[in-house]
Order: structure tokens, then sequence, then C-alpha cells
């Protein structure tokens, strides 16, 4: 297979690229997602508006592009934390895990989440890759759904998580144990999971979190 290799300008416009989305990020988790603006993010990132909208279309273009690049950061993050063909239940539940832990530790994180989840754009694309995931999890376990019914799924469980996510940011008072029973009570219920798998998940979930040095939108939890 022969791998094409990139023109100094392609290497350059992806770091440019690269740099806008490094910039946002680290604003949105200081100051807030809503309270960043445009400008805030040419002046940080030494750049004109042209050129950012070379790359972005607006504030929400940039959230829904750091939404897919942290669905795969997380993804790779918890194959590395679990061991090869690991249990659907526990794969699904430490990501949940490390999701409510990280949002009760760092108040602007739970704000940047919120706002993904707020988005439409950004929630139906969540949605359609939780969707495609859910069924490579539990598909043995709910045999003979289409896509569209796994999506749905997937969006039911979607407004219970930003629901929790809601929570955390404006009372801060359910636990991680708590948000995650909520969740999986519906979406094993969904994926035909006995409920009795629930705690189990949620202890290894958890035990593996605090065993591993592990960072998320570089907070260590």
């Amino acid at each position: 297979m022969t791998v094409k290799r990139l023109t100094k300008r392609e290497i350059k416009s992806q770091q440019v690229r690269d740099n806008i989305l490094d910039v946002s990020r680290q604003l949105f988790i200081q100051q807030g997602y809503t309270a960043t603006t445009i400008r805030e993010i040419l002046s940080e990132a030494g750049i004109t508006t042209g050129t950012l909208y070379h790359f972005f279309q607006d504030k929400e273009d940039i959230l829904m592009q750091l939404a897919a690049d942290h669905l795969d950061d997380v993804s790779t993050l918890i194959q590395s934390l679990l061991p090869d063909n690991p249990d659907p239940a526990v794969f699904y539940t430490l990501e949940l895990s490390l999701l409510f832990t990280v949002i009760t530790k760092h108040e602007m994180v739970a704000d940047l989440y919120l706002n993904m989840y707020r988005s439409w754009r950004v929630a139906d694309m969540i949605c359609h890759n939780h969707g495609k995931r859910n069924r490579q999890l539990f598909e043995k376990f709910k045999k003979g759904m289409n896509d569209e019914w796994w999506y749905m799924r997937s969006l039911a469980i979607t407004g219970i998580i930003q629901n929790c996510i809601a929570e955390q940011v404006n009372n801060k008072k359910i636990s991680v144990e708590e948000y995650l029973q909520v969740v999986l009570s519906a979406a094993f219920g969904y994926f035909n999971i006995p409920a009795g798998k629930i705690k189990p998940a949620i202890s290894r979930a958890l035990t593996i979190i605090r065993n591993k040095r592990v960072g998320l939108y570089e907070v260590y939890l």
C-alpha cells in the first residue's frame, strides 16, 4: 500500500488547523464555551478571520470537530485501559465513568460537554457515532435491529446524559455512581443486558480509573 506524502503546504495547513482546535479547546476549558469569542480565538491562535473561516464555518463548527476528535480519543483511551475482547458492559460503563468523573472534577469541562450535547449538530453526530458503537458492542444481545433503532436508542440515552451533565453544572448534588446507575439502567434495558451487571460494571470501571493515571481533557482523574 502506497502512503501519500503530504506537501509542505498541506503540512502547514494541517498545523494551522490543529492550532485553531488546540487554542479553542484551551479557551473553552479556561473560560467556558459561551464566553469565548471568535475574536479571542483569532488573537490566541495568531491568525486572521479569513484563515479561521477557511477551516471552520463558525464556533459551533469548531465545537463539532473537537467533539469528533474527543470521541476518537476516548475510544483509544478505553482500548488502552482494557484487555483484548473486554466485556461490552464494562467497555460501555468505563466510557460513561470517564465522562461523569471528569465533569465532577472540572466545572468548565462540564460546561463544554453540556454545550456539545445542547448543540443539535454536535449531538446528532455523537448519537450516530454511539449508535454504530453500541451496535458493535451489543448486537449479539439485541439481534435484528436496524441502524435507525440503534440511533434512536442512543438519542434517548444522550438525552439522559445531557440532563445529568446539566444537573452537575447547576446543582452538583448527585454522585458519579448515581449518574451511572440512572444511565445504565436505561441503556442496559434497551440493549437487553441483565440489570445485575450494572453494579459490577460500575465497580470495575471506577476501580480502573482510580488505579490508572488517566488524563481526559487535560484533567487527571
